[in-house]
């Protein structure tokens, strides 16, 4: 069995995040997400979209399982998204694999399969 590959950031992506960063602390279904680095103990923020569904929140791994962000989040087990203005601490993360997306909307699932995204982060609330 082959280990999993990374995928590669699209060129521009930093750029794009340092610009995307504040503003999805505001707008619907995106996120800042804070997570500490597993070696650095650094602290690192992401933005993120994020679907909750009944209690859980869910985050589609557009980058796959070994983006360092799903890397670090894994390993401490817990991490902290500002949604809208408020400070959520989500626990106990879990890589879900949904060939369906049936975790995200009904609208976006057609879009998220087309790019492959179909494994997630689920957590809930502490």
């Amino acid at each position: 069995m082959t280990a999993p590959t990374r995928k590669r950031l699209p060129r521009g992506a930093k750029a794009f995040n340092k610009i995307a960063l504040p503003l999805s602390r505001h707008l619907p279904i995106w996120a800042e997400l804070t997570h500490v680095g597993r070696k650095s103990r650094r602290e690192y923020k992401t933005p993120i979209a994020v679907v909750k569904k009944d209690d859980v929140y869910n985050i589609g791994l557009a980058w796959g399982k070994e983006a360092d962000w799903v890397r670090n989040v894994m390993a401490a087990g817990e991490f902290t998204i500002i949604q809208r203005g408020k400070t959520i601490v989500l626990t106990n993360p879990q890589i879900l694999h949904d060939p369906a997306v049936s975790w995200a909307p009904a609208i976006g699932r057609p879009i998220l399969r087309r790019q492959g995204v179909t494994d997630y982060i689920a957590a809930s609330p502490r």
